[in-house]
């Protein structure tokens, strides 16, 4: 028996993106009904706290500026740190991996009503604005959220949140939580929905730090993520990519699919074939942003450990040189450059940075370097950045056979003489010659973000059983859904199916 009973209209498993805007919006339509959140970390946010941006389509703001309709869907813009025109390949259950994103919530915009919802909350003149010129992946006309919120602007790496447009979400929708006494509950993890003798989900069992809780309800959202912590599921979904080789994963500790697997025990539909997850690099991930995108660049030489060129390095971050480096020595490699090579490409990147906000970060490249090089000298070892005043003494330090990676660079500098990359075809423009002391080496390895697709809902959020009909007062949205075969995740997706899911359950509960 629980030790403890509460009792709600509305519970919502889950306290990030998609569950707290479920939690709000539902408190609204249904007139200020009792909602109970349900987190299992400590904090609040999940994923959404580290989601970088989404595209607004069609808001109060941007009509009253005068622009034109911004795309009609959700184009990339999740969870990880992917940006600006960078790639990731996705990974799709019981198929070969595809570019672009799988389906992030079909049917219609509500990009723009739910900013204008936000707007309404109070606050968000300080942090977004109509974008007057192109920038980024965002364009004229777009909302843009240029610089990142105060508590966190100083945090070296911009690509990810916390303190871009997913953080500010959570953070107004817990503002929103504590006005409308919409309790959040942390260290709170849901075990089993508890059902009525005709199936209809009635509560959930809980486990917290005082014993087991029981949550009474009369509809329930499920907004806790996906599965991207859960090593034996990925390993079985995508046992080329999850291989015990090195991956940096941005996925929350607690995302190991807990409600998908209580949904199914109940007779919600599941659809794992459309299970996606999306995989990129080499990144540089958890060291320097600047020493990151300073590997991006074209001229780099990409070596494995063996001290081997492994692939065209203009693929940069793209599918390709992923898809690579998942078959070389431990997954992991080095971005090999020399002194001149390394200033060129420094001030390249503060000339033209990925974004505005950028700027004050790259122009610390030359420090970044040097800290993490002064690591080996200090005798901390470790996968970083190396540097050395002679090629044999680099080797030694990336633990390469100095043979083997003397080699690699004598036969790339003759492709550089003779512009012409006999290996791997690399345009003449970017063959640069690695020899002027002293020589730097970049460590680099793969990164996977969330997984995306489980639990079957329709265009209203409401879950489906195995025979496809909705469960009565069951919805669900975000990274744990899966949408007509088409995963619904990333910050897009908690958006869309947050916000439709809340309407869709505050009007459950009027009815009822």
């Amino acid at each position: 028996m629980a030790n403890n009973i509460m009792n709600c209209d509305l519970l919502v498993l889950g306290a990030g993106g998609a569950g707290l805007i479920a939690a709000v919006k539902a408190y609204d339509v249904s007139g200020g009904k009792k909602i109970i959140v349900l987190e299992k970390a400590k904090k609040p946010g999940g994923a959404t706290t580290f989601a970088h941006g989404i595209q607004i389509s069609n808001s109060k703001w941007q009509i009253a500026a005068g622009a034109t309709s911004q795309n009609n869907s959700f184009p990339g813009g999740g969870s990880g740190p992917a940006q600006d025109g960078e790639t990731v390949k996705m990974r799709v259950a019981g198929g070969p991996a595809k570019g672009g994103s799988p389906g992030r919530g079909s049917g219609r915009d509500v990009s723009g009503q739910f900013f204008d919802w936000l707007v309404e909350k109070g606050g968000a003149e300080k942090y977004f604005k109509v974008a007057a010129q192109g920038a980024g992946m965002m364009g004229k006309g777009s909302i843009s959220m240029p610089n990142r919120m105060d508590e966190y602007k100083n945090h070296p790496d911009p690509s990810i949140g916390p303190g871009w447009m997913g953080t500010y979400f959570v953070e107004k929708m817990l503002e929103c939580c504590k006005k409308a006494e919409i309790p959040v509950l942390t260290e709170t993890r849901a075990k089993k929905f508890i059902t009525d003798a005709n199936g209809k989900v009635t509560g959930v069992l809980a486990d917290t730090k005082d014993g087991e809780l029981r949550v009474n309800c009369k509809a329930c959202f499920i907004g806790a993520g996906g599965f991207g912590a859960d090593y034996e599921k990925l390993q079985k979904m995508w046992p080329l990519d999850y291989n015990g080789k090195s991956i940096h994963r941005f996925s929350p500790p607690t995302n190991t699919g807990d409600c998908i697997n209580m949904a199914e025990e109940i007779g919600a539909a599941l659809d794992m074939s459309a299970a996606w997850v999306s995989i990129g690099g080499p990144a540089h991930h958890p060291y320097s942003y600047s020493i990151y995108r300073m590997m991006w660049q074209p001229e780099v030489m990409y070596i494995n450990l063996n001290g081997e060129r492994w692939i065209d390095e203009t693929e940069g971050l793209s599918t390709g040189s992923s898809s690579m480096l998942v078959m070389q020595p431990k997954a992991e490699m080095y971005a090999v450059a020399d002194d001149d090579m390394v200033e060129t490409l420094g001030q390249r990147l503060i000339a033209n940075p990925p974004e505005e906000s950028d700027i004050p970060i790259l122009k610390k490249f030359r420090q970044d370097i040097a800290y993490e090089a002064s690591l080996d000298e200090k005798g901390t070892k470790g996968n970083r950045t190396k540097k050395a005043d002679t090629l044999i003494e680099l080797a030694l330090k990336m633990d390469i056979d100095p043979k083997a990676f003397l080699a690699t660079i004598e036969r790339y500098n003759r492709f550089c003489d003779n512009g012409q990359d006999s290996d791997f075809k690399k345009k003449p423009e970017y063959l640069k010659a690695i020899r002027k002391p002293p020589f730097y080496a970049f460590w680099g390895q793969r990164f996977t973000q969330c997984t995306h697709g489980g639990v079957v809902i329709n265009e209203n959020t409401e879950v489906l059983d195995a025979n496809g009909k909705a469960m009565p007062g069951l919805f669900a949205g975000g990274d744990g859904v899966s949408f007509d075969g088409k995963g619904g995740g990333g910050l897009p997706g908690a958006v869309y199916n947050g916000y439709i899911g809340g309407i869709a359950a505050g009007k459950y509960l009027t009815k009822i």
